[in-house]
């Protein structure tokens, strides 16, 4: 979530500085994740005048320039088609740093002409796309500060949210926030006139089918509305300043509204609407075109916005881009709507999209504002395109929310947190916080409704304002067990692969389905019913599964050359209670460095089988037990691959990992050798046993590399 200090002191009343606002926001538990301040983004750009653009003598698509900076004329050339006398420009002086890219501003000789500064295109200041042609300003003195002219001259702090803190997905969150711990006062919503319709009412007829996941569908009907310019609006320069690409009046009025109050509204164009509207789920194959063009086919019982023809939204997620707003835009159905939480984060998560009003749907929006939000989006439209409205009209779900009373004793403040807070304090806080308390009844404000549940959330809010760096240390009690057997054997193997130069990692369980595939059959994967995110939807098949993101961020990071290990469970229909324990490893890159008296030399396969060998050793079985066979799994290759077997019990599999196998997934390294190896497979050992005594002789060893060339038949044999 992003915001700027302006933007903030809309809703609080505040003289506190920068730092004190970022400590307070620590507090109370919304991390600062990033400060940016324009002011040094963009404090050295100026606004100019070109008095002259005149070709270039060894260019046909040059123009050296005259430009006015309001204290002296500089000499600029420029390949802007728009450079022309005349118009008002923004100079980047010698020494300015570009936003876009970092690009420090020289002065420099072009086709054999001085140039003493640069000319900007909205793209080369990160405010836009546009860079056919430079800004040219409507308004602004030669000399006069550019970021001051447009409200660049803001700070940007974006805060990251837990996932329960859905009232904080807006600035009036935040600042209600802010003013508990004392930092200011809270000013509220701002007053908004009640809207006073021009239209008898809407030509557009909305029915709720789908009634028990629809709560409340609120809509106004606008006719004559001027969407085709962004005109002088100081809440869009707010916007802007958070690095939010302006688009178009409806849509950045849609979007400031969300992130100012935290309700997603929708915006339709009316003129593409064919007939009634219903709010109903989907039918299983229907097809859905969104906004930017991505195609879906829709399951059954998504909760849909349809006309007679085609569906305008999926409900909660995303617009349909055959009903979107554009610069032609006149009449426009405005949607203001409470949907069912569990409803819209099944939606999202069946096509895959994930979006700001999702984030909001998912977590509750404050059921209580609906009528104020409609008369602001309306007035702000209204005073900004334009146009004739409808009265506003609200239908009625089956489920229409409620606010939500919690039992509370004070009491369980310091007996939960152990801290001694006065009762009167937590009654305080939670008062400030906007809760309602009559005797032990706690009411819960609308906005919160998302994530206060019980008596241990509300115990959480008190202790959230209190502070937590107030709770005193304490040391907590402990006793420390000593390792059974099978524990003392897993730490000699662990130290053995660490002393073999292999580093430990900690991963997820969870990859995505495209990695899955590559090291298992489709039918033998598990996949999560309610995956985080598509990106870990199924349970990892192979220990190996893990091990991709991490070679992923390795390589995009230039460490090619790692050696690492992996202790944990790998998942599959084929497993014993869908789940077995493997220790694995993979090796890529140089193993060993290039040194005076010998090459580098690439990790291969004896090194994943003297791995394997290795921690096996600690199990203390005799290695004439083991025999190798060619039944490596298919993402290993097909002829640099072995399985070890006792007797009918796959020990492991080593070798290298097939090409195919990299190519699938985008890796592009030389070399990837891996192991894994089953250690429920392994029969059980003491942990009383001796290695043998290792016999010294008396002669220098003598190494000799050997091949043998042997019959198909005779490839199966005993180690």
């Amino acid at each position: 979530m992003k915001f700027t200090l302006k933007w903030l002191r809309r809703y609080l009343n505040t003289s506190a500085s920068l730092s004190e606002v970022i400590s307070k926001l620590n507090q109370v538990g919304l991390e600062v994740e990033e400060v940016v301040g324009n002011n040094e983004l963009y404090n050295k750009f100026l606004v100019a005048k070109v008095l002259e653009a005149d070709p270039h003598p060894n260019s046909d698509k040059l123009k050296i320039c005259k430009v006015d900076n309001g204290q002296e004329v500089l000499q600029i050339v420029c390949g802007a088609p728009n450079a022309r006398a005349g118009i008002t420009v923004v100079l980047a002086p010698i020494g300015t740093i570009m936003p876009v890219d970092g690009m420090s501003i020289k002065k420099s000789a072009i086709r054999g002409v001085e140039s003493h500064g640069m000319l900007c295109s909205a793209r080369e200041l990160n405010i836009g796309e546009d860079h056919d042609g430079i800004i040219e300003l409507t308004k602004g003195e030669a000399g006069e500060s550019f970021a001051k002219l447009c409200g660049l001259d803001g700070t940007i702090i974006e805060i990251s949210l837990t996932p329960n803190r859905g009232d904080c997905a807006s600035v009036i969150g935040i600042a209600r926030d802010l003013a508990v711990t004392g930092i200011g006062q809270f000013v509220g919503e701002a007053p908004i006139r009640k809207l006073e319709p021009s239209l008898q009412k809407s030509p557009i007829e909305i029915s709720i089918i789908a009634k028990d996941i629809c709560h409340e569908f609120c809509y106004v009907y606008g006719e004559n509305i001027d969407n085709s310019s962004i005109k002088n609006e100081e809440r869009f320069t707010i916007l802007k300043n958070t690095g939010y690409e302006l688009k178009s009046p409806l849509v950045d009025i849609s979007n400031f509204m969300m992130f100012d109050l935290g309700r997603p509204t929708h915006i339709y164009d009316a003129d593409r609407i064919k007939g009634q509207v219903l709010v109903r789920r989907s039918i299983e194959g229907e097809n859905f075109r969104a906004i930017g063009g991505d195609e879906y086919v829709l399951p059954e019982g998504l909760l849909v916005i349809a006309d007679q023809e085609k569906i305008l939204s999926i409900a909660g997620v995303m617009g349909g881009e055959e009903s979107k707003v554009t610069q032609n835009t006149k009449n426009i159905l405005i949607e203001i709507a409470d949907f069912d939480s569990e409803t819209v984060m099944k939606s999202g998560r069946a096509i895959n999209l994930n979006t700001d009003a999702r984030f909001r749907f998912e977590r509750k929006v404050d059921f209580a504002n609906t009528e104020y939000f409609a008369n602001a989006i309306t007035e702000f439209i209204g005073g900004h395109c334009g146009g004739n409205f409808s009265p506003i009209t609200t239908l009625r779900g089956d489920g229409k929310r409620e606010a939500v009373v919690i039992e509370f004793d004070p009491s369980s403040v310091a007996r939960i947190s152990g801290l001694d807070i006065p009762e009167r304090d937590s009654i305080s806080i939670l008062k400030a916080l906007g809760f309602s308390i009559k005797g032990t009844s706690v009411e819960v404000p609308s906005w919160r409704v998302g994530d206060i549940k019980g008596s241990a959330d509300l115990v959480e809010e008190v202790l959230r304002i209190y502070g937590l760096a107030n709770i005193p240390e304490r040391n907590l009690p402990y006793s420390f067990n000593s390792l059974n057997e099978s524990d003392e054997i897993m730490q000699r193997v662990f130290n053995r692969l660490i002393n073999r130069k292999l580093t430990e990692v900690i991963s997820w369980s969870f990859v995505g389905e495209a990695i899955a595939k590559s090291f298992a059959f489709e039918e033998s994967i598990l996949k999560i019913a309610n995956p985080i995110t598509p990106e870990m939807a199924v349970m990892r098949p192979s220990m190996l599964c893990s091990f991709i993101p991490v070679i992923s961020k390795n390589i995009a990071r230039k460490v090619e050359n790692f050696n690492i290990f992996e202790s944990g469970w790998a998942y599959g229909r084929g497993y014993n209670n869908f789940q077995t324990r493997v220790i694995a490893g993979i090796r890529s890159g140089y193993i060993t460095e290039k040194g005076l008296h010998y090459e580098a030399r690439l990790a291969d396969f004896f090194d994943v089988k003297d791995d394997v060998m290795a921690v096996l050793s600690e199990f203390s079985i005799d290695a004439n037990r083991y025999t190798i066979t060619r039944e490596a799994p298919k993402y290993y290759h097909p002829t640099c691959s072995c399985c070890l077997k006792l007797g009918k019990s796959i020990i492991a599999f080593f070798g290298e990992l097939d090409p195919k196998v990299g190519m699938d997934l985008k890796i592009e390294q030389k070399n990837l050798v891996a192991f894994e190896i089953f250690l429920e497979n392994i029969p059980q050992v003491s942990n009383n046993f001796s290695k043998p005594k290792k016999e010294l002789f008396d002669y220098h060893v003598i190494n000799r590399d050997f091949a043998f060339i042997v019959k198909k038949k005779f490839w199966e044999v005993s180690c």
